[in-house]
């Protein structure tokens, strides 16, 4: 993410640093990832709703609960009109850095799968950061996206179906292909990995695949 201006005095660095005075701090904060847009208009847009705290990491710091948090988010995306991404976590103050966390966390894996712009929280991601969560499993799932990440094509139609909720007709619509174009592709990725993508479970765990080694690769 690209920084924005330290501000507040540096309140914000030092909440995501753990080193904020207590005196000086809410009890709950929600920290917000931004991707997309504008970075300081969508922060103003912030400003307009009520208090905001902004990083020199350009993460946003809101003094709310999650619950509070995410109508605000929702707001906001709506009145920008733009594509923008917002992963939020809600901590006591004294646990923001856990926050911030797993907001980078969860951008990651939004990045990654593709997924639209929105509000993101990690029970939107459970299953994707349940089964990246140990070495044996990742190892498995890297294994999973090796030949698809070969081949730009089966990715993207993957995507598209997950974007989809496993709907080829709306897939198609999306990769502008015919329906028996999209088909023979599920074959191939069944065949390369032995997962079948109309299977619900099969295709939650091809999605995962690819957005895990995706953010590998970016570090």
């Amino acid at each position: 993410m690209a920084a924005f201006r330290a501000g507040d005095d540096g309140l914000a660095d030092a909440l995501l640093a753990g080193t904020a005075p207590e005196a000086d701090v809410s009890p709950f904060y929600t920290v917000v990832a931004v991707r997309g847009g504008i970075l300081d208009r969508v922060a103003t847009a912030f400003r307009r709703k009520g208090p905001v705290l902004v990083s020199g990491s350009g993460h946003l710091l809101l003094p709310l609960p999650e619950v509070a948090a995410l109508p605000v988010c929702r707001d906001v995306l709506e009145e920008l009109g733009v594509e923008v991404w917002l992963c939020v976590a809600e901590r006591p103050a004294a646990r923001v850095p856990l926050a911030r966390k797993e907001v980078d966390e969860i951008d990651a894996l939004v990045l990654s799968l593709g997924r639209p712009p929105g509000v993101y929280r990690i029970d939107d991601m459970l299953f994707e950061t349940a089964v990246t969560g140990t070495p044996e499993v990742r190892e498995e799932l890297g294994r999973v996206a090796a030949p698809l990440l070969a081949n730009p094509v089966l990715c993207e139609t993957i995507v598209a179906l997950l974007d989809a909720d496993g709907n080829r007709a709306e897939a198609v619509k999306q990769l502008f292909i015919h329906r028996s174009t999209i088909d023979y592709r599920l074959w191939q990725v069944e065949q390369l990995t032995g997962l079948s993508p109309v299977n619900p479970r099969d295709l939650a765990v091809l999605g995962t695949a690819i957005a895990m080694s995706r953010a590998h690769a970016r570090g």
